[in-house]
């Protein structure tokens, strides 16, 4: 079951880096000391970055808007927002 489920995730990432590799090639960047030491490459994304790691992809997403609200006593403020979504490998290589 657990095989199932990474091999469904897998093919929907496969399919949407295909589509938009034709667009936009995936360049990933080697970690040569700029990252901390667990990440090997970065990819960017639209959006956000790719992050692949020994046993882990990491995929964070954030806010494409300007991040401007314009209410309160703060107007004008910056608040940028982003998510972070991990997918682990249990028992991969380490």
């Amino acid at each position: 079951m657990m095989l199932r489920n990474i091999g469904l995730v897998l093919f929907f990432l496969f399919g949407v880096f295909s589509v938009k590799a034709a667009e936009n090639p995936l360049l990933m960047a080697e970690n040569k000391g700029q990252w901390s030491k667990q990440i090997k490459y970065v990819a960017d994304l639209t959006g956000g970055k790719l992050v692949l790691e020994q046993n882990k992809i990491g995929f964070l997403f954030h806010n494409l808007g300007n991040g401007k609200h314009n209410h309160g006593k703060n107007a004008g403020h910056e608040n940028p927002k982003a998510h972070l979504f991990n997918i682990v490998f249990d028992g991969a290589n380490t």
